[in-house]
């Protein structure tokens, strides 16, 4: 954007006040808190846990003013016809930032002392190593405070150098290292191994378990269905041709045998004596025929 200032003063200068204490310029809240973190380092014996965080702290510090000096100062880089409607943000969002600078600028002051911090009272059991150890080891507090500001300061320069002083110069080293400006501007290809080690990886195992459930748990699944139809439909065959079919032969054999004997009771002497004597003339018949 550039030149943002003019058109939105307010907001320029609560952000200028927050660069400022993130930056960790002295009296502001964040020298307080960056400050004491690094003593805390220094202090307890741990060097490299310091040049960690010192470096952290010019990082912190070049790249808010980077922002700052690229957003808000210098020649606008935005297209005339949306500059025109560039405004003041709106008391709803102003006083905030102006009740947030204000605590910037004196919050520091509550936790200005290692023995004497509220906020080390709050969080004593995690700081009581670091301050009772702090009384022997290491340089004093007052000249580590003035290391941390030259940090913050050295950090400021250096962005106004390369971003008001000289805007090309950002250019040029990125020409000049452009491995380490690929390296840098791809945030070390994280995002890509991310991508290729857990989501790539990530999709084809959901893949392949959505193959091995589709293919082998639904197939051995419907397979059991289907087979559990099959017998079920090969039962009810045996049941109703076989059980049932045998039960009502029987049933159907005792009742054609019963309709046909049946007939022989017809209640007439007659009949009686006919089948009698046609039973006498058979036994007759065989007797002399056999």
């Amino acid at each position: 954007m550039g030149g943002l200032a003019t058109y939105m003063p307010v907001t320029a200068a609560t952000f200028l006040i927050g660069s400022l204490a993130n930056a960790g310029i002295f009296f502001l809240s964040g020298f307080w808190s960056k400050d004491q973190i690094l003593y805390s380092a220094i202090a307890t014996g741990h060097t490299w846990l310091w040049g960690l965080g010192a470096a952290g702290a010019f990082c912190t510090a070049f790249y808010m003013f980077r922002l700052f000096f690229l957003t808000f100062t210098g020649p606008t880089r935005v297209d005339p016809h949306v500059a025109r409607h560039i405004h003041e943000s709106p008391r709803v969002m102003a006083i905030p930032l102006m009740i947030l600078a204000f605590f910037a600028v004196v919050a520091g002051f509550f936790g200005y002392s290692m023995e004497n911090s509220p906020h080390y009272n709050f969080l004593n059991p995690v700081f009581l190593a670091a301050v009772e150890r702090a009384e022997h080891h290491g340089p004093s507090e007052l000249l580590m405070a003035l290391v941390s500001t030259i940090i913050a300061v050295t950090g400021i320069l250096v962005a106004y150098h390369m971003y008001r002083r000289n805007p090309a110069l950002p250019e040029r080293l990125a020409t000049r290292f452009a491995g380490l400006y690929r390296l840098v501007l791809n945030k070390y290809w994280v995002d890509e191994l991310y991508n290729a080690i857990f989501v790539a990886f990530g999709k084809r195992l959901c893949g392949w378990l959505w193959g091995f459930d589709a293919t082998v748990v639904d197939g051995t699944v419907n397979g059991s269905g289907w087979l559990t139809v099959w017998l079920s439909q090969l039962s009810a065959r045996f049941d109703f041709r076989g059980v049932d079919g045998a039960v009502n032969a029987i049933a159907d054999l005792i009742q054609g045998g019963s309709d046909a004997f049946k007939r022989l009771q017809t209640g007439l002497i007659q009949n009686y004596m006919l089948a009698m004597a046609l039973g006498i003339f058979v036994i007759v018949s065989l007797f002399f025929f056999l």
